[in-house]
């Protein structure tokens, strides 16, 4: 219902509300321990400036199960190459000869698009981690486009997400300043153009209320952009809105029943729209192996080393004591020396860590 000048006051309003609810922090807390667990580093959070960096003095995790079940299943999901194609009902050669164009163009537009190599394989492993990937289905100069969009950009109200339809579908994606000028700036108006260069410049990750990501950065070369849609009803028009903080870029009706993003998830949920993934469902078995591991390499580390066990009566030269080969040990004494290695662990814990695993 806002006026242009002040949508996206309006927009980025809605977005921190969002943003602050108990349900997405937690969401935003449990995505960040699952990216965590499957990358085997602790990070620090998902912004331009922290999805590269670790939380301090955390380790890695030896046996990383995470990694391997969700690797070997994007691996099996993706051997193929699924894609949409034409055909007629008793159409005429003309006819069956577009349908063959239509099909070689839908080809190449999918591997120009790195559809199969990027696209694909990112949001099947997104949905393996998340419980949820996304894809967004837009125009670019004319020409369709299908982007991985990761799930921790997405601004979904869960109030809203009952019934597993998002009717206020919304995205919070990083560009860089230029870009981001050169894609909405109109040439035939200076003065839209004058005040959107001034909006992007005071704008950036420095001024972006901060999510969580520690990104903070007046050096950013990066703007976040807003994008979100109302679906329309039967009897209310839907609406598109992109913007950044202090400038809307575009607001207008959309027409089309759903939104943008197309969704996948590992099967049908209890209720509302995120899943549960891998990474969140043997993240407890991963949890308990971790422990194993580690009493493991303590056992290792103070109990099954090799000891000399020599009588207490017994004249033995420590010097003599040696890994060289035909070593001449003299002693004296009832026992000679001989060597002992313990026991680390019991074989049942090492059948129930394999079982694990």
């Amino acid at each position: 219902q806002a006026e242009e000048k002040d949508a996206h006051a309006s927009f980025t309003k809605w977005a921190d509300i969002v943003r602050d609810r108990p349900a997405s922090v937690e969401r935003r807390k449990r995505n960040l321990l699952h990216a965590s667990l499957y990358s085997n580093t602790p990070l620090l959070g998902f912004g331009v400036n922290s999805y590269t960096r670790n939380v301090a003095g955390q380790g890695r995790i030896s046996l990383n199960v995470v990694q391997n079940a969700i690797d070997s299943l994007v691996s099996k999901v993706c051997k193929n190459s699924p894609r949409p194609m034409f055909t007629t009902v008793e159409g005429d050669y003309e006819l069956r000869e577009k349908a063959e164009n239509a099909d070689k163009y839908v080809d190449g537009t999918m591997f120009n698009g790195g559809y199969y190599d990027q696209t694909y394989p990112g949001v099947v492993l997104d949905e393996s981690i998340y419980g949820l990937g996304v894809s967004k289905t837009h125009e670019v100069d004319g020409e369709c486009v299908i982007d991985r969009t990761f799930p921790w950009e997405m601004i979904l109200d869960d109030r809203e997400l009952l019934y597993s339809r998002p009717i206020r579908p919304a995205q919070r994606k990083y560009y860089d300043k230029q870009e981001a000028f050169d894609l909405w700036r109109r040439d035939d108006d200076k003065e839209w153009t004058a005040d959107l260069e001034r909006a992007i410049d005071s704008g950036g990750a420095d001024n972006d209320v901060d999510y969580g990501d520690f990104d903070r950065d007046e050096e950013s070369e990066q703007i976040v952009v807003y994008e979100g849609y109302r679906l329309p009803t039967s009897r209310s028009p839907g609406k598109r809105i992109q913007c950044i903080r202090g400038k809307t870029l575009r607001f207008d009706d959309w027409k089309d029943k759903d939104g943008p993003f197309n969704y996948l998830r590992p099967g049908p949920q209890q209720a509302g729209l995120w899943g549960i993934g891998v990474a969140e469902k043997i993240a407890t078995i991963q949890a308990e192996i971790n422990r194993m591991v580690r009493d493991i390499q303590m056992a290792m580390h103070l109990i099954a080393k090799p000891h000399w066990m020599v009588e207490a009566s017994s004249n033995v030269l420590a010097s003599s004591l040696s890994n060289d080969m035909a070593t001449i040990i003299k002693y004296s004494g009832a026992v000679p020396p001989q060597v002992y290695v313990p026991q680390a662990m019991s074989s049942e814990v090492y059948q129930h860590l394999q079982f694990l695993y």
